[in-house]
């Protein structure tokens, strides 16, 4: 168990273990917190021991698991948090419209990221959200997508954010490989990306007018 405790702390981040445990405490400043790694897994899993300065949270950052994603809890209301990021698996019959239902747990969340770790292998099954309009992200107005390489589920999450985010004014593709922004790599267009390119092209068309579409 580690206790941290300070009343000036603004930013925490931590990656590791799910056997791991830390308490932080008397964080009234508390505004940014990344966990990475199975603790994530932890954070998720346990919501019933949810701690209570993520209710005060602004910005969130949090890598999920495949078996995390497809076995999402009921989450409590974020009602503070304004920007989130996701990590996650992405393989090719999965789908990853699971996390709407976190997005959902933030009703003014403004700016939304989700970066895909490309992975291979097979499905475990799909779990949908539907399409009724109780799912309508009403509140988002800038969604980025990581690493997107225009396989299905990365389109299948495109086009659901294009049609539900009612308040969107920007969505940002970007096609470079995860980690590789800074690194002599990053601007390699191999047939992959240039393929994952034209895919986003395409999913340009699906905009609604007024929302700046980027591609990367």
């Amino acid at each position: 168990m580690y206790w941290i405790s300070s009343v000036n702390l603004v930013s925490f981040k931590y990656q590791g273990g799910s056997s791991t445990r830390i308490l932080l405490e008397n964080v009234p400043h508390l505004m940014d917190v990344s966990y990475g790694g199975r603790y994530s897994d932890y954070i998720i899993n346990d919501f019933r021991q949810f701690p209570s300065y993520m209710f005060q949270l602004e910005k969130l950052a949090l890598n999920l698991r495949d078996e995390v994603l497809y076995n999402f809890p009921k989450f409590p209301k974020l009602r503070n948090l304004r920007q989130l990021e996701l990590t996650v698996d992405a393989y090719d019959k999965w789908s990853l419209l699971p996390c709407v239902f976190l997005l959902n747990a933030c009703p003014f969340l403004y700016r939304f990221s989700l970066a895909f770790i490309q992975c291979s292998g097979t499905s475990i099954g799909r779990k949908t959200v539907g399409n009724s309009k109780k799912h309508t992200l009403k509140c988002i107005k800038v969604v980025e997508l990581v690493a997107f390489a225009g396989r299905k589920p990365d389109v299948e999450f495109a086009v659901y954010i294009l049609e539900k985010a009612v308040s969107l004014e920007k969505m940002i593709i970007d096609t470079r490989y995860l980690y590789s922004v800074g690194t002599p790599s990053e601007n390699v267009e191999d047939e992959e990306r240039l393929a994952a390119k034209k895919c986003a092209e395409q999913l340009r068309t699906k905009r609604r007018p007024g929302v700046d579409f980027v591609i990367l």
